[in-house]
C-alpha cells in the first residue's frame, strides 16, 4: 500500500540532489509524514502533491515547493511543511510568503528566535506587512523582548488598521509593567473588536484581579474557559496567506477547526457550513454537533440549536456545559420553563460554575419564583461573595416578597464594596422611594451623576431624580432632570411622561402637551399619554385640537374608558357651540355609565343631557344623583360640583366645563 508513496520520496529526493547545470540551490530531502490517522482524500491530496513537486520542472519548481509546504502546513505537518518551504524559499529568494510561513512553523513550534528571522526577512521584502508585524510583535513577547514586542505592535497600530493583536499584546506588557488601567483601557479595545477572544477574557480577568475588582476577574475567567472549547486561539490575526493556507485544509478535523475559528471571528454563518460539513464526514462526532449547535444559536438558529444540544445531551447527559448552552439557547428562545429545567442540570452537573448559577436564578426571578430564586443567589454569592451583579439581583427578588429591609441591605452592600455602582445606587434609590423616604432617595442619587456620565445609566439616574422631584413637589427641578433624560435616551418612554405630568403641573400647557405627545407615539398604547395630552390641550385653551386627540385616541383604543370619559366632557362643555354635540355626549354618556356606573359617569349623562337642550331632564337627573351621592358619602367637593352644574341647568344654562 505503501510502495507508491515512496517511489514519490525517492523521485523528489533526486530532484532536490540534483539540480539542473547547478543552476539552483542544493536542498534538503522533505521528510515523509506518517498519513495513517488522515482521511483518505486528503492522503490523496498529499500524495499527489509530492509527486507534482518531483515532476516540475526549473520553472514550476519554486511554486511547487511551495504549494506541496502550504499543503502540508494546512494539516499541520509541520516537519515536512517546514523542509519545502524552505526549499521554497531558496527556490525564489524574492517571494515574501515563503519566509512569513517558515515563521509560522516557527512559531507553532516553539522556536521564536528563528521566527523572528523569518519575520524580519518578510518586512524586508514587504516593508509595514501588517500579519508579519504582529507577529514579529507576538514572538519577541514569547522570548521576553518587550520593547522589541512594542515596537512591532506600534508599528502595526501606526497603519490605522483595526489590530486587535496588537492591542492585545500591548495590554499584555501594560499589565507585566503594572500599568493596570492602561493594560485594562487596551484590552477592552482589543475585546471590542473581538469579543469571543478567549485569551483577552483570560488577561482581562488578570488584570481586574490585580485591581482587586474579584467579581469582574471570575466573570472574564468563566467567559475564557466557555469559549476556550470553541475558539482556541487567543486572538485572530488579520492574515490572507493562513486564511489561504487554511483553505486547502480537508477532512473532519480541519472542518472543525475552521468552524471553531470562525466562531471567534463572529461570523456563525461560515461556522456553520464548516461545522455541517465536519458532521456530514464523521457524523458519530459529538464535538462537531456541539459546536453546530453552538454556531447555529451564534447565527439565530435557535430552534435548530437546541435540537443539536439535545442530541448531545442523549450521548453526553452529564456535559454541563451543553446543559448550559441549551439552557441559554432556549432562553433566548423565549421557553424560560425549559430553560430553568436545564440550567438546573447544569448546576447540578457542575455545582461550582457561578454562571450557570446565576443564569439559573435569573430564569427564576423573571418567572416570578423568587423564593426559589433567592436561594439560587444565595449559591452564587457562596462562590463569589463580591458578585455585585447577584447580589444586587437578590435584593431585586427580596423586594418583590417584600422582605424590604433586606433588600436595602444587600443594595448597601453593593454600594459599600462599589460607591459607584451605580445600578445598586438606582435599585436603591428605587426602593426608597417607595417606601415614603424620596429625599434620601435624591441625596443617595445626585453624587452617582459623575460616575453615571457619558452611560447609559445616565438617562436612568437623571429620570429617577426628576421623578422623585416630583414626588417632593419640586417642579422646576423635576423638568429639569427630566427633561435632561429625555435628551440622552429618546426612546425613554416614561421620562417623557413624567416630563409632561411635571410640565402640566409647572403651567407649561403647550410643552406639556407635546411631551405627552411624544410619549404616546412611543406607545401608541398608552391611553393615559393620549388622554394627557388633550388635558394639556384643554389648560392651554385649546379646546378644538383637544376634541380632536380625544376622537382619533378613542378610535385607536375604544375600550379605554378614561377616554371616551374625557370626549363626553368635551363634547357637553366646551365653551364654544359649535364643538359641543349633545346628541353624541349623551349616547357616549349612557353607554360609560353602563360599563361602569360611577358618580362621576352618572354627572356625564346630566352634563349632556344639558348640552342637548334638555334641561328639565338634566335638572332632574342631578337631583335624584346628589340626593344619592349625599347618601353614599361623596366627598364634598364632588357634591359641590354637582350642585354649580344643577344650578345652572335650573337657569336653562350648559354648565361650565368640567374637565
Amino acid at each position: 500500500m505503501r510502495r507508491p508513496l515512496l517511489l514519490a520520496t525517492l523521485a523528489l529526493a533526486a530532484a532536490i540532489a540534483a539540480p539542473a547545470g547547478g543552476a539552483e540551490p542544493r536542498l534538503a530531502e522533505v521528510p515523509e509524514p506518517p498519513l495513517d490517522g488522515l482521511e483518505e482524500g486528503v492522503r490523496r491530496r498529499l500524495t499527489e502533491a509530492r509527486a507534482a513537486a518531483a515532476a516540475a520542472g526549473p520553472a514550476e519548481r519554486p511554486r511547487a515547493w511551495g504549494e506541496l509546504g502550504r499543503l502540508y502546513l494546512a494539516h499541520d505537518l509541520r516537519e515536512p511543511a517546514r523542509a519545502a518551504l524552505a526549499g521554497a524559499a531558496a527556490l525564489a529568494p524574492e517571494n515574501a510568503e515563503w519566509p512569513y510561513l517558515l515563521a509560522v512553523v516557527a512559531q507553532r513550534d516553539g522556536e521564536p528566535e528563528t521566527a523572528e528571522r523569518h519575520l524580519l526577512r518578510t518586512l524586508e521584502l514587504e516593508p509595514g506587512d501588517l500579519p508579519a508585524l504582529l507577529r514579529l510583535g507576538q514572538v519577541r513577547l514569547q522570548r521576553g523582548d518587550q520593547s522589541g514586542a512594542e515596537q512591532a505592535f506600534g508599528q502595526a497600530l501606526a497603519r490605522g488598521e483595526p489590530a486587535a493583536a496588537a492591542l492585545y499584546g500591548l495590554g499584555q506588557i501594560r499589565r507585566s509593567q503594572d500599568r493596570l488601567e492602561e493594560a485594562g483601557e487596551l484590552l477592552a479595545r482589543a475585546l471590542a473588536l473581538q469579543p469571543r477572544a478567549a485569551g483577552i477574557h483570560y488577561q482581562l480577568g488578570l488584570v481586574f484581579r490585580q485591581l482587586g475588582d474579584e467579581s469582574r476577574a471570575r466573570r472574564h475567567f468563566a467567559e475564557s474557559r466557555r469559549l476556550e472549547a470553541f475558539a482556541r486561539r487567543p486572538v485572530e490575526l488579520p492574515d490572507p496567506r493562513m486564511l489561504a493556507v487554511q483553505a486547502l485544509a480537508g477532512g473532519a478535523r480541519v472542518r472543525l477547526a475552521r468552524c471553531s475559528a470562525a466562531l471567534g471571528r463572529e461570523q456563525p454563518g461560515a461556522a456553520v457550513a464548516d461545522c455541517r460539513a465536519a458532521l456530514a464526514e464523521d457524523p458519530d462526532s459529538l464535538e462537531a454537533r456541539h459546536l453546530l449547535a453552538t454556531a447555529l444559536a451564534a447565527a439565530g438558529e435557535l430552534e435548530e440549536a437546541v435540537v443539536e444540544y439535545r442530541r448531545v445531551l442523549a450521548a453526553e447527559p452529564d456535559n454541563a456545559v451543553a446543559r448550559y448552552n441549551l439552557g441559554s439557547a432556549l432562553l433566548e428562545a423565549g421557553r424560560r420553563q425549559e430553560a430553568a429545567i436545564e440550567l438546573q442540570a447544569a448546576v447540578d452537573a457542575d455545582p461550582g460554575d457561578p454562571d450557570a448559577a446565576l443564569a439559573l436564578a435569573r430564569v427564576l426571578a423573571g418567572l416570578g419564583r423568587c423564593a426559589k430564586a433567592v436561594g439560587v443567589f444565595d449559591r452564587v454569592l457562596e462562590l463569589d461573595p463580591r458578585d455585585s451583579v447577584a447580589r444586587r439581583q437578590r435584593a431585586g427578588c427580596l423586594a418583590r416578597l417584600e422582605r424590604f429591609a433586606e433588600a436595602e441591605s444587600e443594595l448597601r452592600r453593593v454600594l459599600l464594596d462599589d460607591p459607584a455602582q451605580v445600578a445598586a445606587g438606582l435599585d436603591l434609590a428605587a426602593l426608597l422611594a417607595r417606601g415614603g423616604q424620596a429625599a434620601a432617595a435624591a441625596a443617595l442619587l445626585e453624587p452617582l451623576l459623575p460616575a453615571a456620565a457619558g452611560t447609559p445609566e445616565e438617562a436612568l439616574v437623571e429620570f429617577q431624580l426628576g421623578s422623585i422631584a416630583q414626588q417632593l413637589g419640586h417642579a422646576e427641578d423635576a423638568v429639569r432632570h427630566l427633561a435632561r433624560a429625555t435628551e440622552l435616551a429618546p426612546d425613554l418612554r416614561d421620562a417623557h411622561f413624567n416630563l409632561a405630568a411635571a410640565r402640566l403641573a409647572a403651567g407649561a400647557h403647550r410643552e406639556a402637551a407635546a411631551s405627552f405627545a411624544t410619549a404616546a407615539a412611543l406607545d401608541p398604547e398608552d391611553a393615559d399619554a393620549r388622554r394627557g395630552e388633550a388635558l394639556a390641550l384643554l389648560a392651554a385653551g385649546d379646546v378644538a385640537t383637544a376634541r380632536e386627540r380625544l376622537e382619533t385616541a378613542r378610535q385607536a383604543l375604544p375600550a379605554a374608558t378614561a377616554l371616551t370619559h374625557l370626549l363626553v366632557r368635551v363634547l357637553a362643555t366646551a365653551p364654544d357651540p359649535a364643538l359641543r354635540d349633545g346628541a353624541r355626549a349623551l349616547a357616549l354618556a349612557r353607554e360609560t355609565l353602563g360599563a361602569d356606573p360611577s358618580p362621576a359617569n352618572a354627572r356625564s349623562v346630566g352634563l349632556a343631557l344639558a348640552a342637548a337642550g334638555r334641561f328639565d331632564e338634566a335638572a332632574a337627573w342631578h337631583r335624584q344623583l346628589l340626593e344619592a351621592s349625599r347618601r353614599g358619602g361623596l366627598a364634598a367637593e364632588r357634591l359641590a360640583e354637582l350642585e354649580n352644574d344643577l344650578a345652572h341647568f335650573e337657569r336653562r344654562e350648559v354648565a361650565p366645563p368640567a374637565w
